[in-house]
């Protein structure tokens, strides 16, 4: 090498560039961002959507190691039974009507109560 100053020099002007540019990099996970506007599969499902009143879906699991009971045990049926009242209550606070549709959240105490003969007895054997 005849001028590794220069290249070097180089190199960390290009990183610091690169580097100042980072911040402009917008990145979208949404899946339905990743077909084209005019895709049916896209326009079918904008389409359902409407139709059915339908609004994205957020899945929570919950996962207890430590208790024999799992999940079915007071102390966490307790947390999530907090966390389900405080989704409940979340609002986008730049968009007020975005919001939890409270109706349409489902969590354990929304549900019939079994007892352990009853969960045992409709477990699913596999």
């Amino acid at each position: 090498m005849k001028k590794p100053k220069l290249v070097i020099i180089i190199m960390v002007l290009a990183t610091v560039v690169l580097g100042a540019m980072i911040s402009m990099v917008k990145v979208d996970t949404d899946p339905e961002n990743m077909l084209s506007e005019d895709e049916a599969v896209r326009i079918f499902h904008k389409q359902t959507k409407r139709e059915f009143t339908l609004y994205d879906m957020v899945v929570l699991g919950v996962v207890n190691e430590t208790d024999p009971d799992g999940v079915f045990n007071p102390a966490t049926l307790k947390q999530i039974q907090e966390l389900t009242e405080f989704a409940k209550k979340m609002i986008y606070p730049k968009a007020p009507e975005k919001r939890v549709v409270s109706r349409d959240v489902i969590a354990p105490a929304m549900l019939i109560p079994l007892s352990r003969p009853a969960r045992d007895r409709y477990a699913l054997n596999g």
